[in-house]
């Protein structure tokens, strides 16, 4: 028997799926005089409580809506059996929405029960097309100015995996900040806070590719005044040689940009911005940049190479020495 009225919204996409909800609710309070009739249910929540408040008239109106929230990820499989069982008793004066906010076990009997009867809509990650055309549109919608490049400019500051809300928290800075003016690059440079260490990372391998070593000096001096760990700045550092080393051998063998982010498992958002990168480098200098780290990663470990928090200049010392190295 079909379920129409119950609804699985799931998905990586937090903020569109959280809109998607907002919109529902706002739509039902204002078509049904007020929210008396909105019941809403954390993961822990016994079924029958649920499906009573599912299964109730509604109170001087024709719908009820039952939101309940990661149910799938916090029940156990049991439990996740016997909300299963009970869906066909929910009153078609309800709608009856299960919001997860990570991918749910498709093999519990209450996902393939929904599967079955009702509705499920998946929440994925942008594509690098998709996010500069929401920024577009976001900036729009809040009453801002803002043209193409100034909006790319935008991506690039947030870093390499921006989720949407902080995207909004910054849309939304930004256009207070321009006043009806169009936001320029200066503006964004200004008063956004970004991806932070993800930012100037990206920066710092940029310019060593460029063998530009007082601007690699610089972001790595500026990275440490501003209180970041030197062990998170290095890891960072590792982590993204491997990410090069890793796009720069599948796009020789051809690979798209969508297969390979399908194969490193990464947003294609993060590849169309390394991508550019794998032109300052050849394979050879990769491997050798990433032994290089390797090499200092290991000096730390054995203890080669002192490090403690309170005293930097060792540790500071190395990475300062690769970079040196690398650009002359």
């Amino acid at each position: 028997m079909s379920k129409q009225n119950i609804v699985l919204l799931y998905g990586e996409n937090t903020f569109n799926l959280h809109e998607k909800i907002r919109f529902w609710k706002q739509a039902f309070i204002e078509k049904y005089n007020g929210d008396i009739n909105i019941d809403e249910f954390d993961g822990q929540t016994e079924p029958h409580l649920i499906v009573e408040a599912a299964s109730a008239m509604p109170f001087l109106s024709e719908k009820r809506l039952v939101v309940v929230k990661n149910f799938l990820e916090l029940q156990k499989p049991e439990t996740l059996k016997k909300m299963a069982d009970h869906l066909d008793l929910i009153s078609e004066n309800t709608v009856l929405i299960f919001i997860e906010s990570t991918p749910p076990d498709k093999r519990t009997t209450l996902f393939k029960k929904i599967q079955k009867i009702a509705r499920i809509e998946e929440f994925k990650p942008l594509s690098s097309e998709l996010l500069l055309t929401w920024t577009l549109k976001k900036i729009a919608d809040t009453g801002g100015i803002i043209n193409k490049t100034a909006a790319i400019h935008l991506l690039n500051v947030m870093g390499n995996t921006p989720t949407l809300w902080n995207l909004d928290n910054e849309i939304k800075k930004l256009v207070a900040y321009a006043e009806n003016t169009p936001i320029t690059a200066e503006m964004i440079d200004q008063i956004s806070s970004g991806g932070n260490i993800t930012t100037s990372i990206f920066e710092l391998t940029d310019a060593l590719g460029q063998k530009n070593a007082p601007k690699c000096l610089k972001i790595l001096h500026h990275l440490v005044d501003n209180g970041e760990e030197l062990p998170m700045i290095f890891g960072m550092l590792i982590r993204q040689l491997r990410l090069l080393l890793q796009i720069e051998e599948l796009h020789r063998l051809k690979q798209s940009p969508a297969q390979i982010a399908l194969k490193l498992k990464q947003h294609p958002y993060v590849i169309s911005t390394v991508l550019p990168q794998c032109q300052n480098f050849n394979q050879k200098e990769l491997q050798a940049l990433y032994k290089k780290l390797l090499s200092i990663d290991r000096s730390l470990k054995t203890g080669e190479i002192k490090y403690q928090a309170s005293e930097i200049n060792e540790y500071l010392l190395q990475i300062e020495k690769f970079i040196i190295e690398t650009c002359y």
